[in-house]
């Protein structure tokens, strides 16, 4: 504003930058439709661990809509039985932005108090203990 005496609305610095972050980042939509890919390729190059993907298929040329993906990374796994304390934290976060949900993760603690992740997963919402979605 001082160099050009022109005032640019807030609006349209925030509309820039989103713009300027999916040419950088990528848009969203296209992460979750690599999502299964990633599950697939992640579960070929480590056997032993668990992994799927939930998603509601809405037809031919379609994109899936996302539910649920849970990772356990199974060499992290072995690892935490043989040389782990037997500590395995849980917490969850909500996810802020365009998609909501539920980040999920288990931590070990290995021999020097560091953090050793286990599995993760993302969820549409939270369950209650009695089962029903909040």
């Amino acid at each position: 504003m001082n160099k050009f005496g022109i005032r640019v609305p807030n609006y349209t610095c925030w509309r820039a930058m989103r713009q300027m972050r999916e040419i950088i980042e990528g848009k969203h939509e296209e992460g979750y439709r690599m999502l299964a890919h990633y599950v697939e390729e992640f579960k070929a190059k480590n056997p032993s661990s668990t992994c799927f993907i939930n998603q509601i298929d809405k037809g031919p040329g379609k994109n899936p809509t996302f539910k649920h993906v849970f990772i356990g990374i199974g060499a992290a796994i072995s690892s935490f039985k043989e040389h782990c304390r037997p500590i395995i934290g849980i917490d969850a976060c909500h996810l802020k932005g365009l998609y909501k949900g539920v980040l999920m993760t288990a931590m070990g603690l290995d021999g020097n108090n560091g953090q050793f992740p286990l599995a993760y997963a993302v969820v549409e919402k939270k369950i209650t203990k009695s089962g029903a979605s909040s």
